[in-house]
């Protein structure tokens, strides 16, 4: 947990490159989640999806209160990755 909060830091603090280790370390629930959404929607395009989902991300990174104490990170990033794949839908 401290690792990710140390990435968050660096994101929130301008540091574009913090974004892509952030991101490799989410690439397995961005995946299952976009094919989540393709299971139910097969027309979908699994590449705007994924696309999606990592600009979600992106945004949660942005916008997470690193003082907050009652929803981790983790959690946090998924809803937001839902309410946009949702939103698309």
């Amino acid at each position: 947990m401290a690792e990710v909060l140390a990435i968050l830091k660096a994101i929130q603090s301008g540091n574009e490159n913090a974004f892509a280790e952030l991101l490799s370390q989410y690439q397995p629930l961005i995946q299952k989640m976009a094919q989540s959404f393709l299971n139910v929607c097969p027309e979908l395009d699994r590449e705007d999806l994924i696309q999606e989902a990592s600009l979600a991300l992106s945004n949660a990174a942005k916008h997470y209160r690193l003082d907050e104490t009652g929803v981790t990170f983790g959690l946090y990033a998924k809803i937001c990755i839902k309410n946009r794949l949702i939103s698309i839908v």
